[in-house]
């Protein structure tokens, strides 16, 4: 009987652990910083994924990783996500009813990153985990894995990006995503933050996402704005609040949210605590 899909993932990202001391510095040189060990705990009022609602009755949220840099000036990057229902009513949504206190979704995130001048890159592959995917209200989804390639340009105090997933396992297709990013430091505690994003979905994505066949879209356009305030001098220990939206912009995605009684228009809020170690 094969191994589950992220058993195999888990398998084939193991070596990574294991990488050679030619790419991490062998002792804390001046200039190189140390690995970063990081995690935050949340809670949102809705769970959302590329426009569609996973979860509109509230979620706790989790999120565990580490970032050590790498001799060439890069960093890897390994992150956990976990998504944990609420309540046993997800409400009008993508997720099924029923797991109060249990985690719907839980990915895995193993990426490499560098900046060359104004250009900055992150690539790498993520896993997402779905326990409940059997029982799914449109249809059985598992597991899956995209590569994913995230590039961008500083412009007029601004970034500009575009990042590339696509899915080597169920799908097989891929999800297109450009935007802007900014932040603005208020003073040495608090920082503001804002990201404008717009997704084209292929064919394949638009199916496993939002259950609708053979429509490659502009999907959904995406707004997040947050504060970040330090609670110690050092900024290890963290608050944050986000406020976001987002928009189905596709007519007929439109029309087949309404017909699956989702709305295709969305507004939430998070609350975040967070340490650095």
């Amino acid at each position: 009987m094969p191994a589950p899909r992220y058993v195999r993932l888990l398998a084939a990202l193991g070596p990574l652990l294991l990488v050679p001391s030619c790419i991490f510095p062998s002792e804390l040189e001046a200039g190189v910083q140390a690995p970063i060990v990081f995690g935050e705990l949340g809670v949102a009022s809705q769970s959302n994924h590329r426009g569609m609602p996973q979860n509109e009755r509230g979620v706790f949220e989790t999120r565990f990783g580490i970032t050590a840099q790498t001799v060439d000036g890069g960093a890897v990057n390994f992150e956990n996500r976990g998504y944990m229902d609420l309540r046993d009513s997800t409400g009008n949504a993508w997720l099924p009813d029923g797991h109060a206190g249990k985690f719907q979704q839980i990915d895995f995130d193993a990426s490499y990153s560098r900046t060359v001048g104004p250009v900055s890159f992150r690539g790498g592959v993520v896993n997402y985990n779905l326990p409940n995917g059997e029982i799914f209200p449109n249809g059985v989804r598992g597991a899956t894995s995209e590569l994913y390639l995230d590039t961008s340009v500083e412009v007029l105090e601004a970034s500009a990006f575009v990042r590339v997933h696509y899915d080597i396992e169920e799908v097989r297709d891929y999800y297109v995503v450009a935007g802007v990013r900014e932040g603005f430091e208020i003073n040495e505690e608090l920082t503001l933050d804002s990201t404008l994003q717009l997704g084209l979905s292929s064919d394949g994505q638009t199916f496993w996402n939002y259950g609708l066949a053979n429509e490659e879209v502009f999907s959904d356009l995406l707004l997040r704005v947050g504060a970040t305030y330090k609670l110690t001098p050092s900024g290890n220990t963290y608050i944050r609040a986000v406020g976001a939206g987002s928009l189905i912009l596709d007519q007929t995605l439109q029309q087949w949210f309404d017909t699956i009684n989702i709305d295709d228009r969305n507004l939430w809020a998070e609350l975040w605590i967070g340490w650095t170690f």
